[in-house]
């Protein structure tokens, strides 16, 4: 099935379009959709545009309020009741004017305990952003937000590993900071600063307007360190102020006693300015770079490229492979499901799933018909070769009694029959179990034979049986007796000599193989 994730920008709308199997997915195309002078609303129609099975939407990280809670008891089903209400007295607004859920940081804690972090949204922040999502022209679209899309793509890529990593991704308006403990996330930050406050303080230092500041900007960031001293302090200036709430942010995840961040991953327009990376890791003396793939074969060539960027795209088009999958997600997925979507397998998947079981029952029917149609074969191929032999027998007796020879006996008939019937095949399934083989053996007994069974053994389909009669002639009789079955071969006699228990009878043993 094919999921369109969309991550929703201020200047550009992203797309990743996701090829999702049921045993594997891969990344099929990506776009990025520019808003220029135009409407978001027209960019997000733009990017949406085409035949999907699924699409899901970015929401942005701002509209959203984050609280930390701490259980004294980790029963997911007493959480998903429970969490709501502890948080309400926490949230600016009740429950009954938003939308309300929750990820479970640690539920291992040695007091047997559980840290949860509730994510809520009200509707009317929401409502803001629902004309945007009009202009997808999908109601079943699905929602994720759009930093914590970007976590979720670098989870899947494999670029965060154990430790504390934090995960800073710099858009225009807004930086979320999202830190990570051994690979789940343990703190949330937005802050009301991105690339819009380098613009509004090179507008300010110079007496720009907005838009001449903002293509200043990026030319003056392309350039080398030492050019135009003055536009260059005012973004440094700027800059600095981002770092600065980066840095107190970090503050405050370790006043709650975590241990420091030791790596951070940085994604977004602020992963591609010039020399924003080292400034970062210098000021906070913590190693930053932009994220990488390290599954490069995931992903095409010019979006592993340029992962920053489309990495909530992709993060997105995960959710809604993750509603779909029969799989479970990758350890430490962040699921945020606002619209109780829920996992939703048949919905997406019936029209394979109904043809793979038709073709199934229409297999397995062929399969009787045919294996009836060889039964009905072999046995009409059986009844008239036993004819055959019946015809040519009475004819051989009638010659035998012209000339006064003895007739040959009926049950030359029956062995040549069952003979018949080995070599077209069997035609009902052997006696495979121990009672199967016992019952087949009784069929062959003489009739009036003091046959009395004292061992019976079945090993790789080798039966060993001891067994007394009355004499050694009789024996031989049972011996030759079982013979007699077309199921049984390799009849032979090892031994045989005085009962232990009656030293009147005779004791033998019999060893022969079973078939089918």
């Amino acid at each position: 099935m094919k999921v369109l994730g969309v991550d929703i920008g201020t200047y550009e709308v992203k797309t990743v379009l996701l090829e999702a199997g049921l045993f594997k997915s891969r990344v099929t195309a990506a776009a990025c959709h520019p808003v220029g002078a135009g409407k978001l609303e027209d960019a997000v129609a733009a990017a949406t545009r085409g035949a999907f099975d699924l699409v899901a939407l970015s929401i942005d990280r701002r509209v959203l309020v984050t609280r930390a809670l701490t259980l004294p008891f980790r029963d997911p089903a007493q959480l998903a009741k429970v969490v709501p209400f502890e948080a309400e007295s926490q949230l600016p607004f009740t429950l009954d004017k938003g939308y309300v859920d929750y990820y479970v940081v640690d539920d291992k804690r040695a007091d047997g305990g559980s840290e949860v972090l509730v994510f809520a949204v009200s509707h009317q922040d929401f409502r803001q952003l629902e004309p945007v999502y009009a202009s997808a022209g999908r109601s079943d679209a699905l929602h994720q937000v759009d930093s914590y899309a970007v976590v979720n793509a670098l989870l899947e890529l494999g670029d965060l590993g154990a430790g504390t990593v934090a995960v800073v991704d710099v858009g225009h308006t807004k930086t979320a900071v999202e830190i990570l403990r051994d690979r789940r996330l343990a703190f949330s930050r937005c802050l009301d600063l991105g690339g819009e406050s380098l613009t509004k303080s090179l507008a300010k230092a110079l007496g720009l307007e907005p838009g001449t500041a903002e293509a200043l900007k990026h030319e003056v960031l392309a350039q080398p360190e030492g050019e135009r001293p003055q536009e260059r302090a005012a973004l440094t200036a700027a800059i600095d102020r981002l770092i600065g709430q980066i840095q107190f942010t970090f503050r405050s995840f370790e006043a709650t006693g975590a241990s420091p961040v030791t790596r951070v991953v940085l994604t977004g327009g602020g992963a591609r300015v010039p020399g924003f990376a080292k400034r970062l890791s210098d000021k906070l003396a913590v190693p930053a770079a932009p994220a990488r793939c390290d599954r490069p074969a995931a992903l095409p060539r010019e979006l592993g490229e340029d992962l920053g960027r489309y990495a909530g795209a992709y993060g997105v088009a995960l959710a809604g492979r993750d509603l779909v999958s029969p799989f479970k997600a990758a350890a430490g997925e962040i699921s945020v499901d606002f619209f109780k979507e829920g996992r939703s397998f048949w919905k997406y998947h019936r029209q394979k799933i109904s043809t793979a079981v038709t073709c199934a029952l229409v297999a397995a029917l062929a399969f009787v018909v045919l294996q009836l149609w060889q039964v009905r074969t072999l046995e009409a191929e059986s009844t008239a070769l036993a004819a055959r032999i019946q015809s040519e027998l009475e004819a051989l007796n009638k010659a035998n009694e012209a000339r006064g020879r003895k007739k040959v006996a009926s049950d030359a008939l029956e062995v040549a029959t069952r003979e018949a019937q080995r070599r077209l095949g069997v035609l009902r399934k052997g006696p495979v179990s121990n009672i199967g083989i016992l019952n087949e053996m009784s069929r062959q007994l003489p009739k009036g034979s003091s046959f009395t069974l004292r061992t019976f053994v079945v090993e790789s389909g080798l039966v060993t049986i001891v067994a007394d009669a009355n004499s050694n002639d009789e024996a031989d009789q049972i011996t030759e007796s079982i013979k007699k079955s077309q199921f049984f071969s390799g009849v032979r006699k090892t031994e045989s000599g005085p009962s232990p228990e009656n030293p009147s009878r005779v004791q033998f043993r019999v060893q022969y193989k079973v078939a089918g």
